[in-house]
């Protein structure tokens, strides 16, 4: 009897692991809220947010400040010494602060070229690019495999942003899928997330393709229209765009769109379906819209996101925490020259509302 049981057993696990059921791993199925960090913050900064109530940071790993050896290749890749020690301290840090971490790799040039580059797509189906990122996914899940108390994720490739054919995103599939192989063959317990291409762009999510592998997260960034929420970084998008209201979308060529609750479900609508089809955990790896936007627009655009983060039940992680000034959640919400701190914003108030909401 005693072997029937233990034979029953297993069959359920197996049967619920292949519906994507079960989730015994380092993410769970609870909602993470929680923000997007430098390496360079302390825990007295990290033990600030975890009171806000976030339950996880994204730790960036910058190839400025966590760069390859130069002698990683294909067969065996790892961090500088000083890199390391880095992200240990930084690790440490989120420890005392009670945070979790997803490891982020983020830098995509140190392996593979842009998608405006004519090497692109050759440098994507390259054995030595593709193994060296496999590779130094292997050194870090090995490196950390057995802390499951911290660590949460491990986020594969920031932005990838293969060329915008259905050969570059089958490519960027392709590769997401050897790297998850990789991390397995050492490291079972971490969940793996992917992020789809056109940097994370919710529309790109349509061209994504699941990995059989139920330990894993898909994700995407929101900035969309980046003429809204990033106005006034480039000449292509000027300054003074509302939220809601009509804004020029384009790079050279304006289309006036209206930017509301509506479009923002629109362009959603590729993320919800991947998730529906495919029973998909979803987590928004990066969100936010820049302060400076008029009349308190970015505050409205955060409402409307977070709202609809709730009612999907998508995980999320603002960009960022104690990083740049033009969308910090502690500086003025209408002085923009105003760099003091404050315990309360407008913008600031909003995050911990929806922070809080984390299990406790």
């Amino acid at each position: 009897m005693k072997q029937k049981r233990t034979f029953l057993h297993a069959l359920i696990a197996v049967l619920l692991a292949s519906t994507g059921m079960l989730f015994c791993d380092s993410w769970g199925t609870n909602m993470h809220r929680g923000a997007n960090t430098g390496l360079w913050l302390s825990a007295g900064d990290l033990t600030v947010l975890r009171s806000w109530g976030a339950d996880h940071v994204r730790a960036q790993l910058l190839k400025a400040n966590v760069p390859l050896t130069p002698a990683s290749d294909e067969k065996e890749a790892t961090f500088t010494d000083k890199g390391w020690a880095g992200l240990e301290k930084f690790l440490a840090a989120a420890r005392e602060a009670k945070l979790k971490v997803v490891i982020d790799l983020h830098q995509y040039e140190s392996f593979f070229p842009g998608e405006w580059d004519t090497n692109a797509m050759n440098a994507l189906n390259d054995p030595k690019r593709v193994g060296k990122l496999c590779a130094i996914w292997k050194t870090i899940a090995a490196r950390y495999k057995d802390d499951r108390d911290l660590i949460i994720g491990y986020d594969i490739m920031n932005e990838p942003h293969p060329p915008y054919t259905p050969e570059g995103y089958d490519a960027w599939n392709t590769i997401a899928a050897k790297v998850v192989e990789a991390i397995r063959s050492v490291d079972t317990h971490h969940t793996v997330i992917i992020e789809c291409g056109s940097y994370g762009n919710p529309g790109a999510m349509s061209s994504l393709k699941p990995v059989k592998d139920a330990n894993t997260v898909y994700s995407f960034h929101m900035y969309s229209p980046h003429e809204f929420a990033e106005q006034g970084t480039r000449p292509q998008w000027p300054k003074g765009q509302p939220y809601p209201g009509m804004v020029g979308i384009g790079w050279d060529m304006k289309t006036p769109t209206m930017i509301d609750k509506n479009y923002m479900i629109a362009q959603y609508k590729p993320v919800r379906d991947f998730q529906l089809a495919h029973n998909a955990r979803i987590w928004v790896g990066e969100f936010n819209a820049i302060r400076s936007a008029p009349d308190g627009s970015a505050y409205r655009y955060l409402a409307d996101c977070l709202e609809l983060y709730e009612a999907y039940g998508w995980s999320w992680a603002y960009h960022a925490f104690r990083e740049s000034s033009a969308w910090d959640l502690e500086l003025s919400d209408t002085d923009i020259a105003d760099k003091k701190r404050h315990a309360s914003t407008q913008r600031l108030d909003l995050m911990k509302q929806y922070l809080r909401k984390n299990v406790k």
